[in-house]
């Protein structure tokens, strides 16, 4: 598969239980509040199951000591400092992936960051223009949790599977949205994507307010929506 280049009453709680909007430092564990995190050697991806070789060892480490940070005009995230792996920015061409799926998650790009290890993709990060979040849905497991934080003006979503595992996650600034691909057709370890997740950062500031990310996720979404921004032991 290849993706293409080139979308009342909780309310008060959604506005009167807030916490501080983070700024200018890496999203923590704590930051992602106390949803479920699974144990470092929980769960594959069915990709990550069949991977061999150097893919295969590194789809297999949750933890690595030394990372690196790529950065550009557009975004800064680490990776893993590991001989094999590599970034490459591509704009003009399909970026291949492993596996089939059933999906309607926008996977269009004006440019993508793709990591890869001895010529296979690891994990791809897209960049468009966005005006919002994807909401769009992949039958490979269900997300049952996200978590919105804002940093620096821009919109943040974390989307969980029931185990606690993180499947997508995505930035929202000024006018564009840099998504990472699904965990679950992905060769890596869930606690990599996880801390890649983490550190990654549009680099342009957005206009976007926690009051009015809050607002517009209830409208969008309703009561559901809303429990994303909630701390343990959130009071009115």
């Amino acid at each position: 598969m290849k993706l293409r280049q080139m979308n009342t009453s909780c309310f008060l709680l959604a506005a009167f239980c807030l916490p501080v909007a983070i700024l200018h430092a890496e999203i923590s564990e704590d930051d992602l509040g106390s949803f479920t995190r699974p144990a470092i050697e929980q769960g594959k991806s069915f990709v990550a199951e069949r991977a061999k070789g150097v893919v295969g060892e590194i789809a297999n480490t949750g933890l690595f000591q030394k990372w690196k940070i790529f950065e550009d005009d557009k975004v800064r995230f680490s990776y893993p400092d590991h001989e094999a792996i590599t970034v490459e920015v591509k704009r003009d061409e399909p970026v291949p992936v492993d596996g089939d799926r059933v999906s309607d998650v926008d996977t269009s790009f004006s440019r993508a960051y793709r990591i890869t290890a001895d010529g296979e993709t690891l994990l791809v990060l897209m960049l468009t223009e966005a005006d919002w979040l994807d909401d769009g849905i992949c039958l490979c497991g269900a997300v049952v949790y996200d978590r919105y934080l804002v940093r620096n003006g821009n919109l943040y979503r974390f989307s969980f599977l029931e185990n606690g595992i993180l499947k997508k996650m995505q930035v929202l600034g000024d006018g564009e949205r840099i998504m990472m691909f699904e965990w679950t057709h992905l060769p890596m370890h869930p606690a990599v994507y996880r801390q890649i997740a983490r550190s990654l950062v549009l680099k342009k500031g957005g206009a976007w307010t926690e009051a009015d990310c809050r607002k517009r996720v209830y409208e969008r979404y309703g009561c559901e929506g809303v429990v994303g921004w909630f701390d343990e032991g959130s009071t009115v």
